[in-house]
């Protein structure tokens, strides 16, 4: 009994570990949910492009393929409020 509960946990152990992002050929990138999908200077980009650029959520959501709502929110500091 003893043996199959270790190889049940084992097998969740092997299971849970995080996967590193892949860049498809069409070039957009896969990542795992619950991680990050921009870097911190990429949001600082995003927030100064806005604020001191005056550029439109919509066209670096665009450019970035994600929603203008995402962008919105980070610029906001709704999504990554830890980054400065």
């Amino acid at each position: 009994m003893a043996k199959q509960k270790k190889e049940v946990k084992e097998k969740i152990i092997s299971v849970s570990r995080p996967k590193k992002a892949t860049v498809k050929d069409d070039g957009t990138v896969e990542r795992v949910p619950g991680q990050r999908a921009f870097t911190d200077e990429q949001v600082r980009e995003f927030r100064h492009r806005v604020n001191v650029g005056g550029e439109k959520a919509s066209d670096i959501a665009s450019e970035m393929n994600v929603s203008a709502t995402t962008i919105q929110r980070i610029v906001s500091g709704k999504s990554y409020a830890d980054v400065e």
